[in-house]
């Protein structure tokens, strides 16, 4: 069996939840250490799966803004990965990812609609999408 990971999953819609919500429970079926960062409608979401979030933020963050430290977010938990979405308007994935890349830690966004990881303002190592015309538009870009 392949090593224990420590994985850190940052959502927003409820988009990005219902692609990442069987995901989580299927990583730590494996033996992997998955938490989860929500805010907006994922948040919600999440809690009415039991999820226990690792950090809640509100509904809508434009008008009801919230701090987080990124920084230290990842430090504590120190993922191996960083998966995140891609949501309108974007908002903790972005952040995250950005500051992931800084440190040079892999991210996979798990897109809900094609071309969704360009909102993101890095390159992911790896993206993750669920059609073909997803598919068309990576491979042309």
């Amino acid at each position: 069996m392949a090593s224990q990971r420590k994985i850190l999953f940052v959502t927003k819609d409820k988009g990005p939840f219902n692609v990442t919500r069987n995901v989580v429970p299927a990583l730590r079926a494996r033996g992997h250490d998955v938490r989860v960062i929500a805010e907006g409608l994922s948040a919600e979401l999440w809690e009415q799966a039991s999820e226990k979030l690792l950090f809640k933020g509100s509904i809508d963050f434009e008008k009801a803004p919230f701090e987080i430290c990124i920084h230290r977010s990842l430090s504590e938990f120190a993922p191996d990965v960083l998966v995140v979405t891609g949501s309108v308007p974007i908002n903790l994935e972005r952040r995250f990812a950005v500051q992931a890349e800084a440190w040079q830690m892999p991210i996979v966004c798990i897109e809900d609609t094609a071309g969704s990881a360009t909102r993101l303002g890095i390159r992911p190592g790896l993206v993750l999408t669920l059609n073909r015309l997803a598919v068309d538009f990576y491979r042309a870009t």
